[in-house]
């Protein structure tokens, strides 16, 4: 069954209040509760999605927001999912939602607890709503020789997204600049439907949000993207029950620095992004 959506309709006594005090009186919350439901970016007004807690309402408006007991969000699990051990590294499956490191509560730190290893340092990041392949250099690993892998571009990285649009070509680069950088994102279409596409993109650069921002300069969206593409048209019902953008790090591939064994680490998706597959008619591809 597909996720459900909570509905809010306008009435005249509503034009001219702010989305926060809306939200406030409807849901019988506190201002601060309000907001924080506003800042999650899972509220939507007309189908767009607001994050302006002084967003002014008309009494036209139609509000919408995943109702809690449906959404497709996904809690961390509380033993997180080993890929790969050996001597010097760990890789892990990083579930959405978790930052990746120094914060409390970080992948890196619940790792550390997880694998009595308080000296465990995460090799790379990935975003905090972007799920997949992570590695870690394990207690009293030296770094050096995995971030110069790094550095070289020697570590092949595929990620899995979920994308609003439809690309014309089924493989293409991008290689405009970020940030005054370069960057390289190489695209293959795995699956279509009139309105949404399943891609796999390499990476050779990391820069930061690279494939969001390259994929948006294809008017290409990521579904459940709440950072980029503020002017996108109405969502769909479907994907307005997705809270977090449909970014998943599939797999790495790198030669070990002192063994000059090639290591390949898969990671499956989560349930949500599996969900949003079958919610959104993508089907019948493989990495």
């Amino acid at each position: 069954m597909p996720p459900q959506l909570h509905t809010l309709r306008l009435t005249a006594a509503d034009a001219g209040k702010t989305l926060q005090e809306l939200l406030r009186g409807r849901l019988e919350l506190t201002n601060r509760q309000a907001k924080a439901l506003i800042d999650s970016r899972n509220v939507f007004v007309n189908g767009k999605r607001i994050w302006m807690a002084r967003h002014p309402l008309q009494a036209s408006d139609v509000i919408t927001l995943p109702a809690p007991e449906s959404t497709l969000a996904v809690r961390p699990p509380e033993r997180l999912d080993l890929l790969w051990r050996d001597s010097w590294i760990l890789a892990v499956n990083k579930p959405p939602g978790l930052v990746s490191e120094s914060a409390n509560g970080s992948l890196e730190a619940r790792l550390r607890d997880q694998e009595h290893q308080p000296g465990l340092r995460a090799l790379h990041r990935l975003d905090k709503d972007t799920s997949g392949v992570i590695l870690f250099a394990g207690e009293g690993t030296d770094r050096g020789p995995y971030i110069e892998r790094f550095r070289e571009k020697a570590v092949r990285k595929e990620y899995l997204a979920i994308v609003r649009g439809v690309p014309e070509d089924n493989q293409f680069t991008i290689s405009s600049r970020l940030d005054n950088k370069e960057a390289l994102t190489e695209v293959s279409v795995l699956t279509r439907t009139r309105t949404h596409a399943v891609v796999r993109c390499r990476i050779p650069t990391g820069r930061t949000h690279q494939i969001r921002r390259h994929l948006l300069q294809k008017d290409l969206m990521i579904v459940g993207e709440r950072t980029y593409g503020q002017n996108a048209p109405v969502l769909s019902a479907v994907e307005r029950t997705i809270p977090r953008q449909m970014l998943h790090a599939a797999r790495m591939a790198f030669t070990c620095p002192h063994t000059a064994a090639e290591i390949t680490l898969r990671a499956p998706m989560f349930p949500d992004m599996a969900l949003a597959l079958k919610s959104l008619k993508l089907k019948g591809f493989s990495l």
